[in-house]
């Protein structure tokens, strides 16, 4: 089909690999293919690394990480895995070495060993994960970044000086946050994890900043002034910023902090002391939060400070020496097991205070240094400049001068995408990994200190078991584990894409507030500001956007063309969203003559605000409008004139849609259906060129060089297989052979797809449907798997044991639990699978299995041999060296083929001596697969692209439909209410094109904002009613120019009033089938306590009868069916026996009983020491009986 684009504005970046995210996160994370010397610090790497080595508590034995490396497990494939219920995987192998030493220290011996850690479930190549069976995707997290963050105090308003109060706080990676707050006087204290606070400059010293002197020259700028009488003046009462010591003597003549006075001058003139450093200004004015913090800060040495602190955070009264340095450095400074920043972290600190730590290690009076980049624990240098951010804040000051410019100073916004990361898939194994192994590396340490060391190895210290449980907990019940969203391809994909701020370490459902879940400035191009479910999930569970991409520290980028000087330069720039804050971006509408903007103004953005901007200052330009949302969302036509509720209907309804049987490509498309269908993994793409060699149903095989069994590609078809959601999974080719193939191109088609291009829906006739395959056809009730179980031990009457001793087994009492048909449920069996443990499979079943697996072998082979024939006879009619090559690569191809299939057998066989892998307690697995095709009827829900959804009311016979002058019946008929009031008039463009690319026989390709104008689609209309004409159709026939006509009603057959808007709508059916849904309950499970019916489909349940059905029923004074429905329908145990003898005996039914509610009623009364009697009383009012028992009646509440 032909294609009609009317997008104008040139796409300068193509979409990305749409599930690059996933696959490069746990490639990085794995580092397969990379040599062990050449791995980089990442990853699984990365974990070994922050373990190992492991020393003994004497040190005299030490275990070192050498390289680990992955094996193959049992399974080679995916779809082997999944038929054998089992986890697709690989096995995780360490090579350690154990050096032991002697008491001398001299070295001992060294044993290294490879030892098996765990198995590590593998990424699929559709970046899926297969555990137990079941296909799962692991979704990305969306967590606050480590780094510093400057906030707004909420708890201290205000402090004495009237001012705000401000506050900073150092997030690692994992560790102790440490928080600079201030008290009301303007004093500045640091808090560590949330416990006692002490002054900022104890922690200073602790840090090996001491002396006040040291604090003074950092924070303050100071003069060093001549000690003379004609200077007297100048330096009285300035505060001197250094201990002013008599060298000859050591006595100290002024003390730092101190104010100069007419004694010290006179003392030092004395002492002949010619030179003293003293602050320039007032410390009260200059900095008053320092002055203020020094006098509430009562320690002189590191060593006090380090001990004060100790005691504040552990406690502790009693410390050894040097256990407080020890606790700080490991706590903080130094050890990297219990603090790291990250990268990540380390990267903010430097980008948000780099003009700070620029002033500060310019100094030339003190020797600081610029941490480095690769440096992942905090230094004294970090704190300092923290403080001086912080204190700036408090000031009030909004900007500060360095090296001639202004920097600015500003509190941060946590729901910034610059303070906020994307935790990959392979970061967190990584992290449940390290967990693991830092829970085996105390078992190591225990067995060092207790077994007998001459007898250790590398083996014999390791028990994997907490490494083993860690994975198997995250991959089966961690929140961002997930069981696959398998409806359809993009149910898929948009899945495997999907952000989420919930999780382990991320946010509470139930705490998150309105900031979190809101669309922020810095989502443009990162975060689909679309999609995102409807409920409590709202804005916490988000999707990234088409051409975003994360970088290496985690943030999320986006494309933009770079600008300079007004005009565009080839190149596209990735920027994360903080970078972005400080340039100015143009639309990706903005009109351009050439390589220049054609306006005098451009319409921009810059953080939050839209200026119209001079060419000149212009620094980047949009690459796409589709950079703004998602897959889903770009998969809607029209989106700019839809509501943005409805849009987030209807790309979260695009993933409910059932596949059909008979897929259409939509006739008004957005130009991206072909790239979800292929990247999504449901469509079979060549990986490289080639001639098609083979095509049947089951398999391609392409040749892509001179014939070569390693140029020959065989691409196995996916045939009737179940989804996680029970849709069908089913590939059909459409290449013929012999054709020419480049890479990239679809070779078969999947599921919801057509000709490479996803389908989700249908046009004009609405029959849906799974599969047929000739098979045995089966209804509710149905025995699916004949199975009988001997009924428990009873005593026998004689003649009960007169009967087994004669008749033996046959006369034992069994019942039937034969597997049946569940109500509502009928089809086609599809396949039956039977797993049996190797000692339970009796010699008879192991050969029958093996000639079914040569019988299949055989029918293989036969296939093969008729299609070796047909291409033989083919090649007799050419002729040359041409010919001989033909027949080489066949004869190469065919050979290849049958050492597969040949291969294949071996295995199976190999499987079946082998036996299953079952649960200890089962002996034997029965799988039955029943395919069951569903028609649309009244009950099922059906949606359009734009959130206009709806359930089908009613289904006529063709002829009584609504039909159009020339007699054609309608398929689908809309109410006009549905548009007004939801404003999605998307769809109303939608049907309309439709119409004209329907008639004019062409797809419509309009992209999201940049799609068909009203004027280009009346002009489409006019095309389309031109070509009618011409075919001969009468003018009556045709619609108007705003494709509305005259309807006539098929019961009647006379014209309705008005006239209807006619034309194609692309409509899905949801996974939300009436047949489904629809039950019934007849007799079946009770709830415990209460004795009422369950509830729900999955119990069996019955319907509840709540308070406002009961008024309804009351509301007709049916007082008999009312006290019927309230206590023998539903709880009333006695009631519903006698009720039941009454009927099997034809008697008139009992007056109903008490409800077992009301008893559980009077018991929690009872609970509460209130004895509650119930009396019966006669139809005289008379007093009958009481229910209590007499040893109740005592009364409990006195």
């Amino acid at each position: 089909m032909k294609q009609i684009n009317f997008s104008k504005i040139p796409q300068a970046q193509e979409l990305p690999d749409l599930l690059e995210m996933q696959k490069r996160s746990f490639k990085d994370f794995l580092q397969e293919d990379v040599s062990a010397e050449e791995r980089k610090l990442q990853g699984l790497q990365a974990a070994f690394m922050d373990v190992f080595p492991i020393e003994s508590a004497d040190a005299s034995m030490v275990l070192d990480f050498v390289r680990y490396k992955l094996s193959p497990t049992r399974y080679s494939t995916v779809e082997e895995a999944q038929a054998h219920d089992a986890s697709f995987s690989t096995t995780l192998k360490a090579v350690l070495r154990l050096s032991s030493r002697q008491p001398s220290g001299k070295l001992k011996q060294i044993i290294e060993q490879e030892v098996v850690l765990c198995d590590i479930p593998l990424m699929t190549e559709t970046a899926s994960f297969v555990i137990n069976g079941a296909e799962r995707v692991v979704v990305s997290q969306l967590h606050r970044s480590p780094g510093i963050v400057f906030e707004e105090d909420e708890e201290k308003k205000i402090s004495s000086l009237g001012r705000k109060l401000y506050f900073a706080r150092i997030i690692p990676y994992r560790g102790a946050w440490i928080e600079f707050e201030f008290d009301l006087n303007n004093a500045l204290y640091v808090r560590v994890d949330r416990k006692k606070k002490f002054p900022a400059t104890a922690f200073l010293r602790a840090c090996g900043i001491e002396t006040d002197a040291e604090l003074l020259q950092i924070f303050y700028p100071y003069t060093e002034m001549k000690v003379a009488p004609e200077t007297a003046e100048q330096i009285l009462r300035r505060i001197c910023c250094e201990d002013v010591v008599d060298r000859s003597t050591g006595e100290v003549l002024l003390e730092a902090r101190h104010p100069v006075t007419h004694e010290s001058i006179k003392r030092m003139l004395d002492k002949g002391i010619q030179k003293i450093k003293v602050l320039s200004g007032s410390p009260e004015k200059d900095n008053p939060t320092i002055w203020e913090t020094l006098r509430k800060d009562p320690y002189k040495s590191a060593k006090e400070a380090q001990q004060e602190i100790y005691k504040k955070l552990r406690g502790q009264e009693f410390i050894v020496p040097g256990q407080a340095e020890q606790y700080l450095d490991n706590l903080i400074f130094k050890n990297l097991r219990k603090y790291d920043l990250s990268h990540v972290g380390r990267y903010k600190i430097q980008k948000k205070l780099q003009p700070l730590f620029q002033a500060l290690t310019d100094r030339k009076d003190l020797s600081f240094e610029m941490p480095s980049e690769r440096r992942r624990t905090l230094t004294g240098e970090d704190l300092i400049v923290t403080m001086q951010y912080v204190i700036l804040l408090n000031s009030g000051d909004a900007t500060f001068d360095y090296e001639g410019k202004r920097c600015k100073v500003e509190i941060d916004d946590i729901d910034h995408l610059g303070n906020r990361r994307v935790r990959g898939v392979g970061e967190l194994l990584e992290n449940q990994i390290r967990v693991g192994l830092a829970q085996m590396s105390r078992v190591i340490r225990d067995r060092m200190s207790v077994q007998d060391k001459s007898l250790l190895t590398p083996r014999s210290l390791l028990n994997t078991a907490p490494l083993v449980g860690i994975l198997r907990k995250f991959f089966g019940t961690s929140q961002l584990s997930q069981f696959m969203d398998q409806i359809n391809p993009l149910a898929e994909l948009t899945h495997k894409r999907r952000l989420s701020a919930l999780g382990p370490g991320g946010l509470n459902r139930k705490r998150a507030g309105f900031e979190v879940r809101d669309v922020h400035h810095t989502h443009y191009g990162r975060i689909c500001p679309i999609e995102t479910p409807e409920g409590p999930n709202i804005g916490l569970i988000t999707s990234l956007a088409c051409l975003a991409r994360v970088n290496k520290y985690g943030l999320i980028e986006s494309p933009y063309r770079k600008v300079t000087k007004g005009k565009l330069v080839g190149e596209v720039d990735y920027l994360p969203a903080d970078i972005e804050d400080e340039h100015i971006v143009a639309q990706a509408n903005a009109p351009l003559e050439g390589n220049h903007f054609a306006a005098d103004l451009v319409a921009c953005r810059h953080r939050g605000d839209f200026p119209q901007t001079d060419p000149a200052k212009v620094n980047y330009m949009d690459v796409s409008p589709l950079q703004v949302v998602s897959v889903s969302a770009a998969l809607i036509p029209f989106l700019e004139h839809d509501d943005a509720n409805r849009a987030l209907m209807g790309s979260n309804m695009q993933r409910q849609a059932v596949p059909l049987l008979e897929t259409q490509p939509p006739l008004v498309a957005t130009g991206i259906e072909d790239r979800v269908a292929q990247d999504s993994g449901a469509c079979v793409v060549a990986k490289r060129p080639g001639k098609v060699l083979y095509a049947t149903g089951d398999i391609i095989a392409v040749n892509t060089g001179s014939g070569k069994e390693s140029d020959i590609d065989i691409y196995p078809l996916r045939k009737y297989t179940r989804s996680n959601q029970d849709t069908c999974i089913n590939q059909v080719p459409v290449i013929e052979p012999n054709a020419t193939v480049k890479k990239g191109d679809v070779l078969a088609d999947g599921p919801a797809t057509k000709n490479g291009q996803l389908a989700l829906g249908a046009l004009e006739h609405l029959d849906e449907g799974g599969i047929v395959i000739p098979s045995t056809n089966v209804r509710p009730g149905d025995i699916l798997v004949g199975k009988v179980t001997p009924k428990g031990e009873q005593q026998l009457t004689p003649e009960e044991r007169l009967l087994k001793v004669i008749f033996g087994k046959k006369a034992e009492d069994v019942q039937d639990a034969s597997l049946r048909v569940p109500p509502g449920v009928q089809g086609k069996i599809l396949g039956v699978r039977v797993f049996v443990r190797r000692e339970k499979l009796t010699k008879q079943d192991e050969k029958k299995r093996i000639q079914d697996i040569d019988g299949r072998l055989e029918n293989s082979l036969k296939v093969l041999r008729e299609y070796r024939a047909e291409q033989t006879a083919e090649l007799k009619k050419m002729q040359g060296v041409k010919k001989k090559e033909e027949e080489e690569r066949l004869g190469i191809f065919f050979k290849l083929m049958e050492k597969k299939l040949r291969e294949d057998a071996a295995r199976e066989k190999e499987d079946v001596k082998q036996g299953d892998d079952l649960p200890v307690t089962v002996n034997k697995v029965v799988k039955v697969y029943v395919a069951s095709k569903r028609k649309l009827q009244a009950g099922d829900k059906l949606a359009g692209r734009h959130g206009n959804k709806g359930v089908v009311a009613k289904i006529l016979p063709e002829e009584d439909m609504p039909f159009l002058p020339d007699g054609t019946p309608l398929d689908v008929v809309l109410s006009p209410l549905g548009v007004p009031s939801r404003m999605n008039v998307g769809q109303l463009l939608e049907m309309m094109l439709g119409w004209a690319a329907h008639t004019l026989g062409a797809q419509m390709v309009n992209p999201v904002f940049d799609s068909a104008k009203e004027s280009e689609i009346y002009d489409m209309i006019k095309k389309a009613k031109e070509k009618l004409r011409s075919d001969g159709v009468p003018e009556k026939y045709l619609p108007t120019d705003d494709c509305r006509i005259t309807l006539y009603d098929g019961r009647t057959g006379l014209p309705f009033q008005e006239k209807v808007s006619i034309g194609y709508m692309y409509i899905l059916k949801l996974i939300h089938l009436v047949e489904d849904k629809i039950h019934a309950r007849s007799t079946g499970p009770y709830s415990l306590i209460t004795r009422q019916p369950l509830g729900g489909k999955a119990q069996f349940g019955g319907q509840r009868f709540g308070e406002m059905e009961v008024w309804a029923i009351e509301g007709y004074g049916a007082a008999y069916a009312l006290q019927e429905f309230l206590t023998v329908k539903s709880d009333d145990v006695a009631g519903r026996t006698k009720m039941y003898e009454a009927i099997i005996k034809g008697e008139p039914p009992q007056a109903p009983g008490t409800p077992e509610s009301f008893k559980v009623l009077i018991k929690e009364l009872q609970a509460l020491g209130l004895n509650v009697e119930l009396l019966k009383l006669n139809l005289d009012g008379k007093k009958a009986s009481s229910e209590a028992k007499p040893a109740q009646k005592a009364a409990v509440g006195r």
